[in-house]
């Protein structure tokens, strides 16, 4: 799942977004009404029967969980739950009936527990079915935008890069640290295609200097890493390399290297791992079994506590290994 964001204002106490729910596009608006906290969840995709609306006290909110107890007031409820919905610590799912949307919250202060929210399928408005209506059209143009895609992004063929901005911001980083023009991004590498195992990695990448790595995880934070350094699967042991940099592709971030070395591993027992946290390593058979993520060598944002994919273990829906070729130095 992954997040695009529409709106962040917040005005007696109300926030907007946009929310790719396994590709369908949902709005979310909450609000503290009348003392009461409001959700309503519109699908794009069910034209004039597609709101979901429930609204709580702040009584009712600690008969849904006990950790509710801990707020004064609804406002702290809404302040808790905009920031979980802003880190996107949440999933979607709905009845078989679609009479019912569950929002969970995938929260750690609530004692590790999952703290479900359901919302009934409502009556639209005019009003509502208009914005609605707009909104379709604006993913229509959006649709017909990407299916002409720049010739750029089409050679380059990822599941994971979405445009040009992506490929740019990781791309001119790379010029930076290498002192050299790009030449081109070549593709070694498809887990989906060529398998989600440490050995089928290793068999494509290893003795491949200057590559990039892209990651999409199964709730779509996507993120990677570049470095100089060969993968090799007999090696083991860590490897220094000040050119190496991560990359979050959902926040457009770029982390530097601490002065700590360790940038990358070669392990027959995983995919690509990235610093001794690990900052991240991709598990043998990432598809079912979790991947890692613990900060260490490289610099993330303060206070962030998962900077890269959504939770210090994570599932992979995708990942791609390019190798980077340069222009040659000029005599």
């Amino acid at each position: 799942m992954s997040e695009e964001k529409e709106t962040n204002k917040i005005n007696n106490l109300s926030f907007k977004t946009k929310i790719v729910n396994n590709e369908n596009v949902l709005l979310l608006l909450i609000e503290v009404a009348n003392n009461k906290f409001v959700m309503k969840i519109t699908d794009t995709d069910a034209i004039g029967d597609g709101l979901y609306k429930e609204e709580w006290t702040k009584e009712e909110f600690q008969k849904i969980h006990r950790c509710f107890k801990m707020f004064e007031n609804i406002n702290e409820i809404f302040e808790q739950i905009k920031t979980l919905i802003q880190k996107k610590q949440y999933l979607i799912n709905f009845d078989e009936n679609s009479t019912i949307l569950k929002f969970t919250l995938d929260a750690i202060i609530f004692e590790k527990e999952n703290i479900d929210l359901n919302l009934k399928r409502a009556e639209m408005s005019e009003k509502d079915i208009i914005g609605q209506l707009c909104e379709k059209v604006k993913l229509l143009n959006i649709k017909c935008n990407q299916s002409n895609k720049s010739q750029l992004l089409n050679k380059l063929n990822s599941n994971i890069i979405l445009n040009e901005d992506e490929y740019n911001m990781i791309n001119d980083f790379i010029q930076e640290k290498i002192k050299l023009k790009v030449l081109e991004w070549k593709k070694i590498f498809t887990a989906t295609k060529d398998g989600d195992t440490a050995e089928n990695f290793h068999a494509k990448c290893d003795g491949i200097e200057y590559t990039v790595v892209l990651v999409k995880t199964k709730r779509y934070k996507r993120f990677g890493g570049f470095t100089k350094n060969k993968w090799n699967h007999n090696n083991g042991g860590y490897s220094n390399d000040p050119k190496t940099f991560l990359f979050s592709l959902t926040t457009m971030d770029i982390f530097n290297r601490n002065d700590n070395g360790n940038e990358t591993q070669g392990n027959k027992a995983y995919g690509p791992w990235f610093g001794s946290g690990p900052d991240f390593q991709i598990a043998d058979k990432c598809f079912t079994v979790n991947s890692t993520q613990n900060k260490k060598c490289f610099n993330y944002p303060q206070n962030e506590l998962y900077p890269l994919a959504e939770s210090s273990n994570f599932l992979v829906k995708e990942y791609e290994v390019y190798k980077v070729e340069f222009e040659p130095k000029s005599k």
